[in-house]
């Protein structure tokens, strides 16, 4: 189907004597009682073989057809006929789903109609058209898991004109299931120094959260770690990283998942240093007992083995001068000295 002409062939046999050589041939295609065309050799007959370039007429279609030869005799010989059989077969045609590829949890539909970039068709004659098929693929539902990718993209059921002439062969396609975007985000926290963290790791959180979840897919915990969680993590190096990892959760294969840290901010602890009261007789000078331990001083707030190990004390009322009428002087603390004590708001 498609060719645009046939040659058609006979043999002139004479009853006896020598072959023919003359007269000429013309054949009759015909489907049913329907003549399609005919034709006649334009060169005289030699040796009994007859054959003529036979144009078919335009969009003839494939199946059976009937030839007959009527044979036009040169001098000395009559008239004979006989008849034969073509068969136009049907063209190859081939249809091709064309690869596609999409993001986990999106649904794909097809584009089955012409045209199309979901498939292509080649081999097409005489204005036939292909003006749809049917596209299926398991992976086009948005369930479609990575694991299962890719998946085969099956056309079928070409319709169209002109179709029964052609013998159609499908090609499968595939489409690729590629992993979804999911990103999980350590919420920022505060603490106060001296207090230790821990982590609230299973879902529902307030210390992260999930962005990017379809079809239903969990993501039950994570693993937040970070070196400002323990009680002695300074607040000289804070704000601490927050790093979160290792989701655990269904689904989670379908998944390009990114992790965004959070940021721990160590605050400092309140540190109360108190004067102890004193009296004294006029007269007498007092000196103040600075260093720890002191019976002059009291400190509430220290933690993690660090240390007040000395502070200035000072009143006005500490020389052998001052006044009963001046009294009571107050005792002022300041300037403490010690270990880890960038760690305090000092009172």
């Amino acid at each position: 189907y498609g060719d645009a002409s046939v040659t058609l062939n006979a043999t002139v046999t004479p009853a006896s004597g020598p072959a023919i050589n003359s007269g000429s041939v013309t054949f009759t295609v015909k489907q049913g009682a329907t003549t399609i065309g005919s034709a006649t050799t334009d060169n005289t007959i030699v040796a009994g073989a007859a054959s003529v370039n036979y144009a078919l007429p335009a969009g003839t279609a494939a199946g059976p057809y009937t030839i007959d030869a009527s044979y036009t005799p040169g001098s000395g010989f009559n008239a004979s006929s006989g008849s034969g059989n073509l068969t136009i077969n049907t063209k190859g045609l081939t249809i091709t789903a064309n690869n596609k590829s999409k993001t986990y949890g999106d649904t794909v539909t097809f584009d089955d109609t012409t045209p199309s970039t979901d498939f292509s068709v080649v081999g097409l004659v005489n204005g036939d058209t292909v003006t749809s098929i049917t596209l299926t693929s398991t992976g086009a539902a948005a369930t479609a898991t990575v694991a299962g990718s890719p998946y085969t993209i099956v056309p079928s059921a070409a319709v169209g004109t002109g179709l029964t002439n052609y013998n159609i062969s499908y090609v499968n396609g595939s489409l690729t299931v590629n992993q979804k975007a999911l990103t999980i985000t350590a919420s920022n926290k505060t603490k106060t120094y001296g207090d230790a963290v821990v982590f609230d790791e299973t879902t529902p959180s307030t210390d992260f959260s999930v962005s990017g979840l379809v079809n239903a897919d969990t993501v039950d915990s994570i693993t937040l770690t970070s070196t400002g969680a323990a009680a002695t993590a300074t607040v000289a190096g804070s704000p601490y990283t927050i790093v979160p990892s290792a989701a655990v959760g269904t689904g989670l294969t379908n998944y390009n998942i990114s992790y965004v840290n959070g940021s721990l901010t160590v605050n400092q602890k309140g540190l109360t240093i108190t004067a102890n009261n004193k009296t004294k007789t006029y007269g007498d000078t007092v000196t103040f007992d600075d260093t720890t331990p002191s019976t002059d001083f009291s400190v509430v707030g220290l933690v993690n083995s660090d240390t007040v190990a000395s502070i200035t004390l000072f009143s006005a009322g500490a020389p052998a001068t001052a006044t009963v009428a001046g009294s009571p002087y107050a005792i002022v603390p300041s300037a403490a000295l010690g270990t880890g004590l960038g760690n305090y708001d000092i009172s």
